[in-house]
């Protein structure tokens, strides 16, 4: 390794591969198909990140209602989805953010699936994607631990809700 960084426009920046997998898809692209293999990677990425945004919006949604008629399928999902991708396209480049929404989007959908389900699948799932999103961003994969915390001081706030609500 010689820790710099090829693919940056600017020489001698010093970098310690801390987007181990996506530099390799990259190269392996460039190599295989040139900077339109990478615009390619890119537009797939992100559609299959819209795709997935409107999927665990739409399941989050279906799961809040519930059995009411209250429900405004599939307007929740459009709206959230529309919402995100509008300031998203700014971003949408050949970097480890867009692999890593992806899997933070993923992994808040395995996170609610284990709590209402138990499954053990999805806690695999989780360490899967916590696994993977280490290896794709170094740098951001400890804030997986982060989006932990909503669902589980909800979980704390409501059995001790429940226990102070039994004396």
């Amino acid at each position: 390794f010689d820790f710099q960084d090829h693919w940056a426009w600017s020489a001698d920046i010093e970098i310690n591969y801390p987007h181990f997998i996506l530099n390799i898809v990259l190269a392996v692209l460039y190599r295989a198909f040139g900077l339109t293999g990478i615009y390619a990677f890119v537009l797939i990425m992100s559609y299959f990140l819209a795709l997935s945004l409107y999927y665990v919006m739409e399941k989050i949604h279906d799961m809040a209602a519930g059995e009411s008629n209250n429900r405004l399928y599939p307007f929740v999902g459009i709206f959230v989805s529309i919402l995100v991708l509008n300031s998203y396209p700014l971003f949408a480049v050949a970097r480890s953010q867009l692999l890593t929404f992806l899997l933070w989007l993923w992994e808040m959908w395995f996170i609610l699936r284990f709590i209402n389900t138990g499954l053990k699948r999805y806690g695999v799932g989780i360490i899967i994607l916590i696994y993977l999103c280490s290896l794709i961003h170094a740098t951001a994969w400890y804030f997986s631990f982060i989006l932990f915390i909503p669902f589980f001081a909800t979980i704390y706030i409501a059995k001790l809700k429940k226990h102070l609500s039994s004396k």
